[in-house]
């Protein structure tokens, strides 16, 4: 009998400052030295806290993923920009 195994995956949320002051080249950001993120970045599923994202404005996210089993290895990474048009609203 053989032992199924499922590759555990981490994972990591990274709020990049620097390209999202770039991406906003004619506004002065006020931005929260606290970041974004009011859950765990380590988890895939991440909150964000709405007061911290301002109307008009660009944010720039990454994803890291990454296994690693033994010897071997994978990582992999995903970049993406939020375009905020409106403040946030919660229910």
């Amino acid at each position: 009998m053989t032992e199924s195994t499922s590759p555990i995956y981490y994972t990591k949320w990274i709020f990049n400052e620097n390209e999202t002051i770039k991406l906003n080249p004619n506004k002065t950001l006020k931005l929260n030295v606290n970041g974004p993120f009011t859950s765990d970045i380590y988890k895939l599923n991440v909150s964000l806290d709405k007061t911290f994202f301002e109307s008009d404005t660009k944010y720039f996210f990454v994803l890291n993923v990454s296994q690693s089993e033994n010897e071997f290895s994978l990582a992999a990474q995903q970049n993406w920009t939020l375009m905020m048009n409106a403040p946030p609203k919660s229910k």
